[in-house]
């Protein structure tokens, strides 16, 4: 699946000897574009009529990049960003999910389940002034428990129409 997301990504990155970093709003103070395409990929299985196992990919929205003359001073990981200096940023965010669903209420149109799950959460931020040849990256996995709600409703024998709620933090 594709689809337009508006984020609003806030971002701190702590130098290494625990000075804490700037607080950026990526859309304003990087230049990075508030719309932005997001892709899902998945996979799901049905072993049984009540039981339901998926695989997904989401890219939460892509790979985000921009150029950006800063107004004023930051700090991001080790490095400090000068007022005037042109900053070329790298934001990229990934996740991947399993999980089991269970159907607690299954008609022959309609299907509502619970599900429990894991997700890992990438994230990759980079942030450089190649005119002083200063970079600063960073690179995460971090593994996040999932619980959700899930409701389907077939329409046709072929066509049907879900709805889904996952929460992880």
């Amino acid at each position: 699946g594709v689809g337009l997301a508006s984020p609003d990504t806030l971002i701190r990155y702590d130098a290494s000897d625990g000075t804490p970093g700037t607080t950026l709003v990526a859309e304003d103070d990087l230049g990075f574009d508030d719309r932005e395409t997001a892709t899902r990929l998945e996979v799901s299985l049905r072993p049984r009529k009540r039981h339901r196992v998926r695989l997904g990919l989401l890219a939460l929205p892509g790979d985000r990049s921009a150029t950006e003359t800063i107004a004023g001073p930051l700090r991001f990981g080790d490095e400090q960003f000068l007022a005037g200096d042109t900053v070329s940023s790298k934001l990229r965010l990934r996740a991947w999910s399993i999980s089991y669903g269970y159907s607690f209420v299954r008609r022959p149109r309609f299907e509502l389940g619970a599900t429990l799950g894991a997700t890992s959460l990438g994230l990759l931020a980079e942030a450089g002034v190649p005119a002083r040849g200063i970079r600063e990256r960073e690179e995460r996995s971090v593994p996040a428990p999932q619980a959700g709600l899930d409701a389907s409703f077939r329409i046709t024998p072929r066509w049907y129409a879900e709805a889904r709620y996952q929460y992880f933090k």
